[in-house]
């Protein structure tokens, strides 16, 4: 998760968030709402001693049959690398290797149990106990997400996000917006607008969710908006970057303090930059200049 600012910028705001959310009311698609099959829970072996440690081992093995076109040996040696997973000892580190195995049954066109397996990586992240900052739930599903992201698996990335339990967890807004911008900028790359959209706008409505009246959670929720405009930008979305860069101006606008306001109006200027509306960011750096002077004693 240090990839996406959380633990840092609550560290250094060092407040705590508690947030009431509501969920988007956009159009979804097939993408958006298929249903999760249920998965059963994983039974350790007996004899864990003796397979601990296999299953990276036979996970590359299957990854290489695939890459050779074999897919039913890839399929057969996945069904001995699963039940395999519960020998990790520690259950923080099982949700990857579960994860891992169930991309690869995507990749041989086997995406229902490639959703079971998925199912189980969630269920085993958000039950593990005692799990350090690198690898609890956060720290899992947002990595798990951002490996299928980068493998183009939309679908498996779409439901890691999902099972960062928000809101149920404070901090799981934060990897939620994000996650669901980023991959909304993938599926904006690739032609699938509609799908896109429909994200882009869930992330927003989750960060219009923060309680912005309250001072401390309102560089929060700029923060928020800034992100997802630029994943937006990077989507070339650019209706919904100026959605959020709107928002986030407001959100300038409330601060109590003037000299808090100048960097996050040098973030947007730059933003409207990118988006090549010129007059909107010198606009907007000439208002950060008037507040940098104000400022001043």
């Amino acid at each position: 998760m240090k990839k996406v600012f959380l633990y840092p910028l609550c560290a250094t705001l060092g407040i705590a968030l508690v947030v009431l959310c509501t969920r988007a009311n956009v159009q979804t698609n097939q993408l958006l709402t298929e249903t999760v099959p249920p998965s059963e829970p994983l039974q350790t072996p007996k004899n864990c001693s003796t397979y601990s440690g296999q299953v990276s081992q036979l996970t590359a093995i299957a990854d290489n049959y695939v890459k050779i076109g074999q897919k039913d040996k890839s399929s057969e040696i996945l069904a001995q690398a699963l039940p395999l997973v519960p020998c990790i000892s520690d259950k923080c580190y099982q949700s990857k290797p579960l994860a891992k195995i169930a991309g690869q049954y995507a990749l041989i066109g086997r995406e229902v149990r490639a959703s079971e397996i998925l199912n189980q990586a969630i269920q085993v992240a958000q039950t593990a106990q005692g799990c350090m900052g690198h690898n609890d739930l956060l720290e899992n599903l947002y990595d798990i997400s951002e490996r299928y992201l980068d493998a183009r698996q939309y679908k498996l990335a779409l439901q890691a996000v999902r099972g960062l339990k928000y809101p149920e967890s404070e901090y799981g807004m934060f990897a939620m917006y994000l996650g669901l911008a980023r991959i909304a900028a993938q599926l904006a790359k690739e032609g699938q607008v509609n799908q896109a959209v429909a994200l882009f706008e869930e992330s927003l409505e989750i960060v219009r969710s923060i309680d912005s009246q309250n001072p401390d959670y309102r560089f929060l929720a700029f923060i928020g908006f800034s992100n997802i405009a630029s994943s937006a930008i990077q989507g070339e979305l650019n209706e919904q970057a100026i959605e959020a860069l709107v928002e986030a101006q407001k959100l300038v606008q409330t601060m109590d303090n003037t000299g808090e306001k100048t960097q996050p109006l040098i973030q947007i200027a730059q933003l409207y930059a990118k988006l090549g509306q010129s007059d909107q960011a010198v606009e907007i750096l000439s208002l950060a200049l008037s507040m940098e002077k104000l400022s001043k004693p």
